[in-house]
């Protein structure tokens, strides 16, 4: 499924899907954008499937950041479409309530 990364004043929206075949693009993309930032926020309001792939990507992607001493905001506490999946590899904790 097709995703789309979109630079929203500073605020990466991701629409569509984060799953497996499109997971290590994202990876790579959001990879590149904290070696080159001290502060990213990424809103996940309009995703609308997440596999265990996509919750691993965006784990890992977190404990990257806090490694580098950066921030990495992951809005998207409110979207019902992840809620199941985060919820049930107990990675909730990184999700933002929506403040954008």
């Amino acid at each position: 499924m097709e995703s789309k990364i979109i630079n929203n004043s500073g605020i990466f929206e991701i629409t569509g899907s984060i799953v497996t075949d499109n997971a290590t693009t994202i990876k790579n993309h959001f990879e590149r954008l904290l070696d080159k930032s001290e502060e990213l926020i990424m809103n996940l309001d309009r995703v609308n499937t997440i596999d265990a792939t996509g919750v691993n990507v965006l784990s890992n992607l977190y404990k990257k950041a806090i490694q580098k001493n950066k921030a990495l905001y992951i809005i998207g506490k409110e979207n019902s479409n992840l809620k199941e999946a985060f919820s049930a590899t107990k990675m909730d904790y990184i999700l933002s309530r929506d403040f954008v």
